[in-house]
C-alpha cells in the first residue's frame, strides 16, 4: 500500500509538471521566442495581395526595455511612417511623416491594421502574451512527420481576440503558429513562425545565430500576406531615451 501511494504520487506529481509546462510555460516560451532585443533590430515587411502585387518597407526596430521605435522606409528613402510603444503598448502613438499627421492609438484602435498589413498595432506593440492571457486547455496532435501541442489562449484584458491557438512542437516547445480567433468566433488570421539564421553585429565584430527570423501573417479574409522578416540584429547600436520622446518622433 506504501509502494501503490508512493507511485501515484510519483505520476500525480508527473502530470502536473507536465500540465504546467503545457500552459503558462508555453506562453512564457513564446514570449521569450519573440522578444526584441535591445539596441537595433533591421527588418523587412513585405505584404502580398491577391492580385500578386508586392509591397516593401525597411524597418528599424529600436528598442530600450520595454519600450519600441518603429521606423517603416522606402528603400533607400527616410522613414515613411513611425510606430511608437511605450510600456510593452500601453501606450501606442503613429505617425505619418509624410503627410505630418499623427495620433494617439485608443483601446479599440490597437485592432486596426499597420500600414494596410495584416498586421495590427497590437501584434506589433512588444505585447507580453503571459501576462495578457491564460492558458484554457492543451490538446496534443501528431502526424507522420511530427508531434505538436495545441495550446488555447484567453485574454485577461482588452482589447483582444476572443481566444488564440498557439501550436507549439512537443520537443522543444518552439512556437510554430498561432490562429487569431475574432470576437464573433471567426478565425481571422493566421501567423507562422519560421526559424533561421540572422546576422548578428556585436562589438565591431560580425556573426550568425540560429533564431527567429521570419513571421507570416495571413489574412484569412482577404487573403493578404504580410511577411516580417529579421535580417540583422545590431547590438553595438545603444538607442538613446530621447529617440522614446513624442517631440523627437516627430523629427524627420
Amino acid at each position: 500500500m506504501k509502494l501503490f501511494s508512493t507511485l501515484l504520487l510519483i505520476i500525480n506529481l508527473s502530470l502536473f509538471a507536465d500540465e504546467k509546462l503545457g500552459g503558462q510555460e508555453i506562453i512564457e516560451r513564446l514570449d521569450r521566442t519573440l522578444a526584441i532585443n535591445d539596441g537595433l533590430t533591421r527588418a523587412r515587411l513585405s505584404i502580398k495581395r491577391g492580385n500578386h502585387e508586392t509591397h516593401f518597407w525597411k524597418v528599424n526596430i529600436f528598442k530600450q526595455g520595454e519600450d519600441v521605435l518603429y521606423t517603416f522606409e522606402i528603400t533607400h528613402r527616410k522613414p515613411v511612417a513611425k510606430l511608437l510603444s511605450i510600456k510593452r503598448g500601453q501606450n501606442l502613438t503613429y505617425y505619418n511623416v509624410l503627410s505630418g499627421n499623427f495620433f494617439g492609438i485608443e483601446q479599440m484602435e490597437k485592432m486596426e491594421r499597420v500600414l494596410h498589413s495584416s498586421f495590427t498595432y497590437l501584434d506589433l506593440s512588444n505585447l507580453s502574451y503571459e501576462a495578457n492571457y491564460s492558458a484554457a486547455e492543451v490538446n496534443k496532435t501528431k502526424t507522420e512527420t511530427s508531434e505538436t501541442s495545441i495550446l488555447k489562449m484567453t485574454p485577461l484584458s482588452t482589447p483582444s481576440y476572443k481566444y488564440l491557438e498557439l501550436q507549439v512542437d512537443n520537443t522543444d516547445y518552439a512556437p510554430r503558429k498561432i490562429d487569431f480567433t475574432s470576437q464573433e468566433g471567426f478565425l481571422i488570421k493566421t501567423m507562422k513562425f519560421r526559424y533561421g539564421k540572422i546576422k548578428v553585429r556585436e562589438s565591431n565584430s560580425n556573426s550568425e545565430i540560429s533564431s527567429l527570423n521570419r513571421l507570416e501573417m495571413t489574412d484569412n479574409a482577404t487573403g493578404l500576406v504580410s511577411i516580417l522578416e529579421f535580417t540583422e540584429i545590431d547590438k553595438d547600436t545603444k538607442p538613446d531615451k530621447i529617440i522614446y520622446e513624442m517631440k523627437t518622433m516627430f523629427e524627420k
